[in-house]
């Protein structure tokens, strides 16, 4: 038996292969903020944007003890949309980056940002590594 702990805000999602899943990914005990979640991520599709079309995935948290969700876009960071040509993307940069935002009440809306990177597990099947921070993290940082 192993006695591995997941770090907090961070996850994996594994490529879906049973007809029915939800998502083309999905993975389970992502613990966001001392609760724990399961991520659902879409393929990626074209996205429209403020600023014209972008390849990018939906993605969805649902908090299994509260049902909370938060939900929003990550888009590809390797993907130029003008061009539709991939790019290198340094080794240690993210393959997709977004915001998740979701409400707990009337009151509150908590919005986190979230950066995936991509990889091929031992065994040749693709997985994607989650972090998930707190959105006023990125602005503290920039001040």
């Amino acid at each position: 038996m192993s006695n591995y702990t997941p770090k907090p805000n961070t996850g994996n999602a594994w490529k879906n292969t049973r007809q029915g899943d939800e998502g083309e990914y999905s993975g389970s005990q992502m613990d966001i903020d001392g609760e724990e979640y399961r991520v659902v991520i879409e393929p990626q599709t074209e996205i429209n944007t403020k600023n014209g079309p972008a390849q990018g995935r939906r993605i969805k948290f649902v908090g299994k003890q509260t049902g909370f969700t938060f939900s929003g876009t990550v888009f590809d960071q390797k993907k130029n949309s003008a061009t539709e040509q991939e790019e290198d993307v340094a080794k240690n940069r993210p393959r997709y980056t977004g915001l998740v935002a979701g409400r707990v009440n009337d009151d509150l809306v908590v919005k986190k940002r979230v950066s995936i990177w991509e990889y091929t597990g031992r065994n040749g099947n693709p997985y994607l590594s989650l972090n998930i921070r707190d959105w006023e993290d990125r602005q503290q940082e920039a001040a």
